[in-house]
């Protein structure tokens, strides 16, 4: 017990104060350390004092491999990627690549094979600019070389 003026002491009752309301109980000691606690309660068991529902249904087994609709993307990335350095280089051959698997790549879309139809389609265009960007280099180059070997050099070289 503890004296009005003096020391309160925690582990004694509470009084209860002089307006009548009364005051609540201490927590209780913490447990020392290294004492044994209770085991844990088993896998799916309530825990106390909560109300089980029990075990949650099991998921449906999935199947390996990817998402349906998607066996295909790659051939539209590899058309985009081709059309696009077609213009760089390879123009002609990585071009006729591009517009081959662009055109896989709508046929893959409307089979429900692959989502990304857009990018074959737009492969596709790159490489038929770039063909015809290369055809057009091709004919420039023969026209010039035609042209430099029908010309004759007016200087003449004498001793």
């Amino acid at each position: 017990m503890s004296l009005p003026g003096g020391p309160q002491d925690p582990y004694s009752t509470p009084q209860q104060p002089a307006g009548g309301v009364p005051v609540p109980p201490p927590p209780p000691p913490p447990v020392p350390y290294g004492a044994p606690v209770a085991p844990p309660a088993a896998y799916g068991a309530p825990a106390p004092g909560y109300g089980g529902y029990g075990q949650p249904p099991a998921m449906p087994p999935t199947g390996y491999g990817p998402m349906g609709g998607t066996e295909k993307n790659g051939l539209g990335t590899w058309s985009l990627v081709l059309g696009i350095v077609s213009f760089f280089c390879g123009g002609f051959i990585t071009g006729i690549v591009a517009v081959i698997l662009g055109k896989q790549s709508k046929r893959a879309q409307a089979n429900g094979q692959a989502t990304n139809g857009n990018l074959g389609q737009i492969g596709m265009v790159l490489g038929w600019i770039a063909i015809a960007i290369s055809v057009l280099v091709i004919i420039g180059w023969i026209v010039l070389i035609i042209i430099g070997s029908t010309s004759t050099s007016s200087t003449t070289f004498s001793n």
